[in-house]
């Protein structure tokens, strides 16, 4: 098995095709930590003139395989679209970048669900 050195999330994704693992548990690892990320975004809470917290959960949307290179996409739909102007501002607002502080702070957990999903492959086929 090849010795890889991983950091990060960009570089375990980057480094996915040096390992000798199934394109499946590839992307299913790749899905575990999207999964993460999404679940975190639906936790996240909004006020709007004096009403309560809204959470985003009714509006994240995670997408395996959206695109021709099988990647995940985790977003909004139509009525959640409206968020990217809190997460990145306007002219009269403030961005909150919101989308970017859950995606520091659950780094941890994402790493670990690929590895767990990783893992899954590996001793599947030991």
């Amino acid at each position: 098995m090849s010795n890889v050195e991983i950091t990060g999330l960009d570089d375990i994704v980057n480094n996915l095709d040096q390992l000798i693992i199934s394109e499946v548990a590839k992307q299913n690892a790749i899905n575990a930590a999207a999964n993460v990320y999404a679940e975190a975004l639906e936790q996240v809470k909004f006020k709007h003139d004096g009403e309560k917290g809204t959470h985003l959960k009714d509006h994240v949307t995670f997408k395996k395989d959206q695109y021709d290179d099988h990647s995940t996409d985790v977003g909004y739909d139509k009525k959640g679209f409206y968020y990217r102007f809190v997460n990145n501002g306007t002219k009269y607002q403030p961005g909150q970048h919101f989308m970017e502080h859950v995606f520091d702070q659950q780094q941890e957990a994402m790493k670990q669900a690929m590895f767990d999903e990783l893992k899954k492959d590996v001793d599947h086929h030991a």
